[in-house]
């Protein structure tokens, strides 16, 4: 009788051993694919981030060199008109390399 008993208790403890294994494995498991899910997202957000930064940054580019080549067309303009005026070589050399 305490023999069975003893053997039913083993059995029992045995059970709920594998089963708490078993769970901690899904658990384990679960938490791994999270992990992994949640590691994807946010490397697809920095690299959604990055391409909206280098598109910010070749945008805020173009607008400069475009502000500049019209800055130094406008200011090219400028130094020819003088030149003209004074009569001045400097001001026309550097009004035609401004220019170009």
């Amino acid at each position: 009788q305490s023999i069975n008993q003893s053997i039913t208790n083993t059995n029992r403890s045995d059970a709920i051993t594998g089963t708490s294994i078993t769970m901690s494995m899904r658990a384990t498991t679960i938490a791994m694919g999270l992990i992994r899910i949640g590691s994807i997202l946010t490397i697809t957000v920095v690299l959604i981030k990055g391409l909206f930064l280098v598109q910010n940054i070749a945008f805020l580019g173009t607008l400069l060199v475009h502000e500049f080549v019209v800055d130094c067309s406008f200011f090219s303009c400028h130094l020819l008109f003088l030149a003209f005026e004074t009569k001045n070589w400097g001001c026309w050399l550097l009004g035609l390399l401004l220019l170009i």
